[in-house]
């Protein structure tokens, strides 16, 4: 009777994952659904945008938008399922009397995600700022170049992403893995590269245009 009742905690501690209320009991199985939607937002931006148009109120700018908000979503969540991996691989007395130091480790998790976050906050803010001139396709053949090598490196940011989150899945302590502090390493340099391609998206939307129309 008494190992029959005790397994009961030991699972339902098991069950915790998204916000602490195990949404489907499987970590893995969130976190793949969670990937699922943020690929799935680039994969739209990138292979389905809406035609241009003369008045500018749809176009590439719209698919961007709602592809990149698809995508800002997911890494919401998952900045949230890589705090509740921390909290599983830190001890309760840590927990409680160790606040502070569960908040450094959480912080130093998500930080990849964050990273990537704002670039996708920046990209979508150029897309609401400049909505009418990409829409008419008024801008530079430099633009569509830099916009689609940003895409392809949030892509493989996303992927990295993904496979660290997964390698801290994996991890039962708080013990410093080389392979996931090299992930996340990785993740920064994309990020960082990313940022520059966004920066030269920036100036040609600010500084250069054309007045052709392509439908």
């Amino acid at each position: 009777m008494d190992l029959a009742t005790t397994k009961e905690p030991n699972e339902s501690n098991k069950m915790s994952n998204i916000f602490g209320i195990g949404i489907s009991g499987n970590n893995k199985l969130d976190l793949l659904n969670l990937i699922v939607l943020a690929c799935a937002g680039i994969v739209i931006k990138l292979f389905f945008p809406e035609n241009y148009s003369k008045l500018g109120n749809v176009g590439p700018a719209t698919t961007t938008i709602w592809g990149y908000g698809l995508t800002a979503i997911a890494l919401t969540i998952m900045i949230f399922v890589a705090i509740s991996y921390t909290n599983l691989t830190v001890k309760d007395d840590e927990q409680l009397f160790g606040s502070k130091i569960n908040f450094v480790a959480s912080l130093a998790t998500v930080m990849p995600i964050v990273v990537t976050l704002l670039v996708i906050i920046y990209i979508i803010y150029l897309n609401l700022t400049f909505f009418t001139k990409i829409n008419t396709n008024k801008v530079t053949p430099d633009y569509h170049t830099y916009s689609f090598m940003s895409s392809a490196l949030l892509l493989l940011q996303i992927i990295f992403i993904s496979n660290y989150l997964l390698q801290k899945l994996n991890v039962s302590d708080n013990k410093v893995d080389v392979t996931t502090e090299l992930t996340k390493m990785v993740t920064y340099i994309l990020s960082f590269v990313n940022i520059i391609f966004i920066f030269m998206i920036h100036i040609t939307l600010v500084f250069f245009s054309t007045d052709e129309i392509f439908i």
